[in-house]
């Protein structure tokens, strides 16, 4: 019996390692973005005591990145690639080793597994130049 294996890296597109140090370069300025999954996930799901929450006048979260090492390892990213699917967020995966660098600048040493950023922020516009290009 054939099993079809779906692969974790659908819809997960890689970053080149230049476009990498221009994203950092853009997130040294700005302290408004999330680095855990928990905070992505805190932010679309209402909690129990407010269910009748008012979706239009939440943040809305238009990129993702996600780091090599969790990729690989399926640490947290099966449950964040699901959540960007469902709800049209961009997926990036930034090259291996990239982790480091990040927890140097949110100035973290742990908890640090993925990069978001919101639809409204400077940071988001800049990044969406840069793709662009």
């Amino acid at each position: 019996m054939n099993r079809a294996v779906e692969s974790y890296f659908f819809d997960c597109k890689p970053i080149k390692k230049e476009q990498t140090d221009k994203i950092l370069n853009i997130l040294k300025d700005s302290n408004s973005y999330l680095t855990h999954d928990n905070e992505l996930l805190r932010i679309y799901e209402p909690p129990l005591y407010n269910l009748y929450i008012d979706r239009n006048s939440m943040r809305r979260v238009s990129y993702v990145f996600v780091f090599q090492d969790n990729v690989e390892h399926c640490f947290i990213f099966r449950s964040v690639r699901e959540f960007a699917l469902r709800n049209n967020i961009e997926l990036y995966k930034f090259p291996k080793g990239t982790s480091k660098d990040i927890r140097k600048i949110c100035n973290k040493k742990t908890n640090v597994n993925i990069i978001a950023t919101f639809e409204d922020d400077p940071i988001t516009v800049e990044i969406k130049k840069m793709f662009r290009l």
